[in-house]
């Protein structure tokens, strides 16, 4: 095991910044000429996030010779992983087939959940589950299970690929009812013809749309529906797919009554509150005028790419992992919107230009991302400004 026993294991030593901390208690701002930099008003780690990585850390603390295993990352956060790894805390990779247990082993569940099936294949081994999923995500369960009890089936905005869409889905599932799992608006566009005519699309079109439960019947399952969402997902996407859904469903029974609708569409509101108000502080950035956002977050994490799409609308956006992916006034490591895998930017000077001698920088991170991380990177901003003027 990759650990020293007698180690103390510390969430805040580990992942707490003093530094974050007085630019919080400065009004989230820094003066460092030529830079002026603000953070969000809300940003990094959440309560779900916090909750999992101390109760991983309470696991290794108490269980100092066992081997632990987790079902998969933690969080999506590389530098957080990393740091399990070297606490002898087992994490296999993707392409690595499903855990082996014996009876008493101890499996950490990730944050994001497990799906049912692959949570019953755990437990029927003999392994001993320490549950870290996050409480808004048990939320959204509630309601699928509910969904599938009242006849609807789950309509889910999210990543089909996504650990939590996959475990929220399953849930649908196995509590008898169905599911599509939708990417976004042009595939909820795509679907609505068929709820209004009931005619069924094509494989080929209903691949496209998204992906579908075992079992689906189109003539049948899109009688009811009922909407969720993955929890980090963009609330204003959401609420646009919520509303295409509910007009198809108004068009085909035609009337506006939302007593007759609400027979046939419901609609319940998933995402989890500390993404929407990561969301709605980096909107209120926009009011400082930044020459450039920095969002940090993994290049994996579903909650930190919807940031740096939202502040991209308002000013030059770089999405980093860390301080390492600013590598020189003019190199960035960085993820582009819509891009699978990140980039080294060598193109142009993107700190201090002859149009902005005196930046503006705005920062905000994902909710799997500690403040140590954002501190790291403002030192960084700050050794890149003073190393060179440009004329």
């Amino acid at each position: 095991m990759n650990t020293k026993l007698n180690k103390t294991f510390d969430v805040a030593q580990d992942y707490d910044s003093p530094l974050i901390e007085q630019i919080i208690a400065n009004a989230n701002r820094l003066d460092a000429p030529p830079l002026t930099i603000h953070l969000a008003r809300c940003f990094g780690f959440c309560y779900g996030v916090r909750r999992a990585i101390e109760l991983a850390y309470a696991a290794r603390r108490d269980n100092p010779r066992e081997t632990l295993r987790l079902t998969a990352e933690i969080i999506h956060n590389p530098q957080v992983n990393a740091r399990l790894r070297e606490m002898g805390i087992l994490i296999p990779d993707k392409s690595d087939p499903p855990i082996a247990t014996s009876p008493g082993d101890k499996v950490i569940v990730t944050a994001f959940g497990l799906p049912v099936k692959r949570e019953r294949e755990l437990l029927d081994a003999g392994a001993k589950l320490i549950d870290t999923t996050c409480g808004s995500v048990k939320k959204v369960w509630r309601q699928v299970e509910k969904f599938a009890r009242d006849g609807f089936t789950a309509v889910i905005h999210g990543n089909p690929k996504h650990e939590e869409t996959m475990a929220t889905a399953s849930r649908a599932e196995a509590a008898g009812g169905n599911y599509i799992i939708l990417r976004g608006i042009k595939q909820a566009k795509m679907l609505v013809q068929s709820i209004i005519t009931g005619e069924p699309l094509t494989t080929e079109q209903l691949g496209g749309i998204g992906t579908i439960s075992n079992g689906f019947d189109q003539t049948r399952h899109l009688q009811k529906i009922g909407m969720a969402n993955q929890t980090t997902m963009l609330k204003q996407e959401s609420i646009v797919i919520a509303n295409i859904l509910r007009d198809a469903i108004a068009a085909r029974e035609k009337t506006d009554d939302e007593t007759i609708i609400q027979q046939y569409f419901r609609n319940f509101e998933t995402i989890c509150n500390a993404t929407q108000e990561r969301q709605d502080a980096v909107r209120e950035l926009s009011a400082l005028k930044p020459d450039l956002v920095i969002v940090i977050g993994g290049f994996n994490s579903s909650n930190t790419a919807h940031l740096a799409r939202l502040a991209s609308e308002f000013a030059p956006t770089l999405h980093i992992e860390d301080a390492t992916d600013l590598r020189d006034l003019t190199t960035v490591r960085t993820l582009r919107n819509g891009e699978l895998a990140p980039i080294i930017q060598t193109d142009k000077q993107w700190l201090i230009t002859p149009q902005t001698p005196n930046p503006v920088i705005a920062i905000t991170a994902g909710a799997s991302t500690p403040n140590i991380i954002v501190g790291n990177v403002v030192k960084r901003l700050i050794e890149l400004a003073q190393t060179k003027t440009i004329p």
